[in-house]
């Protein structure tokens, strides 16, 4: 297995509401870049990932967005041929690049004895990215972590990258949130209190080129350039502090991931370890490729018109795949997106 690892601690800054809760707080992904277009969903999110159906639920909220699709660059750069294609949220015109955003929800510890004032003082977790075939077809070229936490009470943030392709790679970062002037409590104000989505940070991801191992087609293209992201928690654990009152011995129940629209099943912040759901996918995959082999040719074009069709019951994958132009719907003018597809050499 293939796999990077992340290595985070970490607190967070301001929030809006909370999610239905299963941990006291729960850590998950989304491709969508702010907070509020997680809580006020619009298409297609509302109609769930397409060829993921597992990682939605009704309603496009969190665990809507778990799916990152890029696309792989090839020699007369097909990637950035259209410069507004869906999704584009890094708004840097290169479909080969995406962004899985890290959000944290918080909700009320009710162990007894309860405490007021809480805050989240750490967050340590892994993240793994991995596949389970042994050659990828299309392949991640790079991966890079960026924290977007504002707590001015934060004090150090690091990062390293080793490695530059999907064999091998290593990004670390770590924010710790201190007591207040060498007192024993924590500073509320701008920290992560109960509330959410919070926004913790994002890895960006980034496609590698088409080469001889990505140009050989077949029916099990994409399953095997599909690449699971899972939430662990690591040996810096997830801890709340307490202003006044709290937990006796502190163990904050963390949740880590959606399935189905669900939270999944809460582990213990105070113990390594965490489940073995996947958390997120990314999936390398060409635009326009329909059937997933690889390649895009007339076995594709049903997938194109019945994304035309689709109206607003639109997918997230019907718009990655065919929305060239970003405009929300397939029609005519994605046509020549579709067709550069079809002609876009290999590697």
């Amino acid at each position: 297995m293939r796999k990077y690892s992340f290595i985070l601690s970490a607190v967070a800054v301001t929030g809006l509401t909370v999610a239905a809760q299963a941990g006291e707080s729960n850590y998950w992904f989304d491709v969508r870049p702010t907070a509020a277009s997680i809580t006020t969903p619009t298409t297609p999110f509302t109609n769930g990932q397409g060829d993921f159906p597992n990682d939605g639920g009704a309603g496009g909220g969190r665990g809507n967005g778990q799916v990152l699709r890029v696309c792989p660059s090839n020699s007369t750069n097909f990637q950035t041929a259209n410069p507004t294609t869906y999704p584009n949220f890094d708004a840097d015109g290169n479909a080969s690049t995406g962004d899985l955003w890290l959000y944290c929800d918080v909700n009320d510890d009710t162990d007894a004895p309860t405490g007021t004032g809480d805050v989240i003082s750490s967050i340590g977790l892994d993240m793994a990215i991995g596949t389970t075939v042994a050659t990828p077809r299309y392949e991640i070229a790079s991966v890079n972590w960026a924290w977007t936490l504002t707590d001015a009470t934060v004090p150090v943030n690091y990062g390293f990258a080793a490695g530059v392709s999907s064999r091998t790679g290593v990004v670390g970062a770590k924010y710790v949130k201190v007591p207040v002037d060498g007192a024993s409590m924590y500073a509320t104000a701008g920290g992560l209190t109960i509330g959410g989505p919070y926004q913790l940070g994002r890895i960006r991801i980034t496609a590698a080129a088409r080469d001889a191992v990505g140009c050989q087609t077949g029916g099990t293209h994409a399953t095997n350039s599909t690449y699971n992201v899972n939430l662990s928690v690591n040996n810096l654990l997830v801890t709340r502090t307490f202003s006044t009152g709290g937990n006796a011995v502190p163990e904050e129940r963390v949740s880590l991931g959606y399935t189905g629209g669900a939270v999944e099943a809460d582990v213990s912040g105070n113990t390594v370890g965490g489940v073995g759901i996947r958390d997120a996918v990314i999936q390398v995959r060409l635009k326009g490729d329909t059937n997933g082999s690889g390649n895009v040719n007339g076995l594709d074009i049903g997938g194109f018109t019945g994304a035309q069709a689709a109206g607003t019951a639109i997918t997230q994958a019907q718009r990655y795949l065919y929305d060239r132009n970003n405009s929300g719907n397939i029609n005519g003018l994605d046509i020549g997106g579709f067709t550069g597809a079809q002609t876009a050499p290999c590697p």
